[in-house]
């Protein structure tokens, strides 16, 4: 296999204010590793009738949530659904261990959908605080029995995938920043509206090493996504998309999904010094057909200070 040519770049301090739109193609891309220490891991008692570790509200939309032993199935009836989580664990200060390791949730749909989960850490008192949610068991989704769906998550002090985390999903998103969802999950013009968080200072995005992300629509080659939107991104992991992957370092961006690729608006950058860290792999099949072409877009925008992204690993998509 060989790798396409690299076009990566870092964008100045002073464009700050304005309003961006960044199209970068895939490619590999050499410079300096980076290390980070792995989070507290959390220590709760873990629900043995539930694989999400929390109680999931459907506030709009259509679906379904059957939580039982190791494995829990939202079924996604209308073609947009919101699910606020809760998680179990209010009394602790580390991590939360939100899907633990050799659990499983699975979304169904007889149609195409997305679907946007919240998860909200509160304490005993019921008020929103700063923790990060694990990832570490297994996530599905599937459309009358095919891989497919969008799947996303957002929760304001940090998502982590740990090494035994896997996603089989059609597309997916991962955020720190709370989404719009005025008239829907999508904005007039298409786009994905992030921008709000619970928190001055919202968490970092990270894979481990070891965790997989695996987005492919089965029913239509080339059209899956996958986008990570925090002020920091740690990637570690593996991304294998059929179509388009996002790491995009900033606090408020508009990301519009074209046929599988991006559109990226960023209005405020990140205060993080790096912005994204990635030594893990980021790619997928190439699809160059008319419909549909494969591209990685990394993108970090500072605030007003310096920043240098730092990447390593592998990006970039296979050709024939």
């Amino acid at each position: 296999m060989t790798r396409q040519p690299a076009r990566i770049a870092l964008h100045s301090p002073f464009m700050r204010g304005t309003r961006r739109r960044l199209l970068l193609s895939g490619a590999t891309a050499l410079a300096i590793a980076a290390l980070v220490a792995a989070p507290q891991q959390a220590k709760a008692q873990l629900s043995p009738t539930q694989s999400f570790q929390g109680t999931g509200t459907v506030v709009s939309g259509g679906a379904s949530i059957a939580q039982s032993g190791t494995v829990d199935t939202v079924r996604v009836t209308t073609g947009e659904a919101v699910i606020n989580w809760r998680p179990n664990d209010t009394t602790g200060t580390g991590s939360i261990n939100f899907l633990p390791s050799g659990r499983r949730v699975q979304f169904l749909g007889d149609t195409d959908f997305t679907v946007f989960n919240r998860i909200i850490p509160v304490n005993a008192a019921g008020t929103p605080v700063s923790r990060l949610i694990e990832l570490n068991g297994q996530i599905d989704s599937f459309v009358l029995g095919q891989q497919g769906g969008s799947v996303w998550f957002y929760s304001p002090g940090g998502i982590l995938v740990g090494g035994t985390g896997v996603f089989n999903v059609g597309s997916l998103v991962l955020s720190t920043r709370d989404i719009d969802t005025t008239g829907g999950l999508f904005g007039s013009g298409g786009e994905i509206r992030f921008g709000g968080s619970a928190f001055t200072t919202p968490g970092t995005i990270t894979l481990a090493n070891g965790a997989q992300i695996n987005a492919d629509v089965s029913a239509l080659p080339g059209s899956s996504y996958v986008a990570l939107v925090a002020p920091r991104i740690e990637q570690r992991g593996t991304i294998a998309v059929n179509g388009a992957a996002a790491l995009v370092a900033a606090e408020t961006v508009d990301i519009r999904v074209n046929a599988g690729l991006f559109d990226i608006f960023v209005t405020t950058g990140s205060d993080d010094a790096n912005g994204i860290v990635h030594t893990g792999s980021t790619g997928g099949p190439t699809d160059s057909s008319i419909d549909f072409e494969s591209r990685a877009y990394l993108v970090a925008i500072p605030k007003t200070q310096a920043m240098t992204m730092l990447l390593s690993g592998t990006i970039g998509f296979q050709t024939a």
